[in-house]
């Protein structure tokens, strides 16, 4: 919302959706796949996932250190 500027970054409730409502969510979220249903899928599926996800947390930061010096005031260096 505050992409959109509906909801200002220095507004108090910009701070209580991201402190408290979006980790709630989450976990809900979290809390209500249906692990048999994606175990149905089957094996490549679940690989597949497995691999994606891994993929993502490997990726992220091998891309932050090849391309940090492109932003290094913008990423925080």
């Amino acid at each position: 919302l505050s992409n959109t500027g509906v909801i200002p970054l220095d507004s108090p409730l910009y701070d209580f959706i991201m402190d408290w409502l979006l980790p709630a969510s989450l976990v809900l979220l979290t809390l209500s796949v249906d692990i048999q249903a994606i175990l149905k899928l089957g094996r490549n599926t679940v690989i597949l996932f497995l691999v994606g996800t891994v993929t993502i947390v490997v990726g992220g930061p091998l891309a932050y250190l090849a391309l940090h010096w492109l932003a290094p005031a913008d990423l925080g260096v």
